[in-house]
Parts: C-alpha cells; structure tokens; sequence
C-alpha cells in the first residue's frame, strides 16, 4: 500500500479501511506532518503496488511495478502521478489476518498509464498504471536445478555439475568460476550468466540440454 502524489485533482480520500491504516502507519514511520491532510487532499491517492520478481533476479536488479487504485476508491485518474517510495513485502494470508514476510524491493517513479485510457469512458484503465524499472530487488530469487529421483546421487549431481561448467562459467572477484555447484545428490546451484540474465528460460533450456559424460565420438554424431 503506497500513495502516488502530483494528481491534477483526480484524486480522492481513501476510505477508512486496514489499507488506509497501514499507509498511516507507514506516513507516521516516515513522519510525515499532517498525514490525514495528506491524503484527503484531491492531487494524491492511495494505491495498492505489486510486481512480479523472476527467478534468478539479483540484488540491485530492477524490474517493473504496477500500480492500482482500489476498488472502493473515488480516484478517477492517476495518470502523470508519482509514486512515493514503497516497501515491497510478501503477503500472507494466515489465520485471516494479512500478514507481511520478507522485504523483497523498493519501488519509487512516475506512474505511465494507457495513452487512450479516458476517465469518462473507461475508469479502470485510468485507474491502473505501470512504473517501468521502477523497482529495485533487495533480495536475490536462488535457480537451480533438481535431479529425478531415479538420478538422486552426489556422483551423478557432481557429474551434471563439471559438464555444465566445462560449458558456462562466469568470474567471482576475479576469479574464473563455474556456473553450476552441486549441493546435495538432488539439487545443484546454478549462478545467473551474465549473458542470459534477461532470458533465464533459455538459459535453463541450454542447461537441461548440455550432454553429461559424452565421448568424442557421441559429439561428433550428435553434431
């Protein structure tokens, strides 16, 4: 929960619910002066904020964040708004009480919202938003692979695990390292290669696909 501010009087006061307590709370950590004045003021509005973090994403990483009004909220629009500095947490919903995990980000940036969204026509649209790289990871989301309980070894993950960094390493320090460590018979740890960063569907695919114990000769046909 998050406010997006420097609305042209599209927005409104939030209704008194456990988000809008929240958002006081965090305004009261922040100490902010005035809180409730704030809010009930038509330029800001309250939103709710998520995003989406991929696996294999690093500290530091950014990635995107969307923005919504509520559904009981009178905003009519959040377009050229700005949102305030938002802690992202994992939520939880246990023993039906909303609870929050880990910090995960911070998400901070102008709000871009549809060009044609039209406030009149379509409210939903001009009530959504997007802030492009606006958020920053602050913790990093491990990858790695687990092998089929048919192969759960610590011989054959070691094995999966040198025909792996035969093939991909990347440099720790400054040191040359490979890619790939084996942790357990089941699982390996797989560090994120640079030149997959962006694409780790097709990293993991090149991965499952690298050939573990192949004699020259099975290379040359399979070439």
């Amino acid at each position: 929960v998050s406010l997006v501010t420097g609305l042209a009087g599209t927005g409104s006061d939030p209704p008194p619910t456990p988000q809008r307590a929240s958002l006081l709370a965090e305004m009261n950590r922040r100490e902010v002066s005035n809180p409730n004045e704030v809010l009930a003021s038509g330029n800001t509005s309250m939103v709710l904020v998520r995003a989406y973090l991929r696996p294999g994403i690093q500290v530091g990483d950014r990635f995107d964040v969307e923005v919504r009004v509520p559904s009981r909220s009178d905003t009519t629009s959040i377009r050229d708004g700005w949102l305030l500095s938002t802690r992202l947490t994992e939520l939880a919903v246990l023993g039906e009480q909303i609870r929050e995990g880990h910090l995960m980000g911070i998400a901070e940036g102008p709000v871009l919202v549809d060009p044609a969204a039209d406030p009149e026509k379509d409210p939903a649209l001009a009530t959504r938003g997007r802030i492009l790289g606006g958020g920053v990871a602050l913790k990093p989301r491990p990858l790695g692979l687990v092998l089929g309980t048919q192969h759960q070894t610590a011989r054959t993950s070691q094995q999966i695990s040198a025909a792996i960094n035969h093939r991909l390493f990347t440099f720790v320090n400054g040191r040359k390292q490979g890619v790939a460590t084996p942790k357990t018979g089941e699982f390996i740890d797989i560090v994120i290669h640079e030149r997959y960063k962006d694409n780790i569907g097709r990293y993991m695919q090149l991965l499952r696909n690298i050939a573990v114990e192949e004699s020259p000769t099975t290379l040359q046909a399979r070439l």
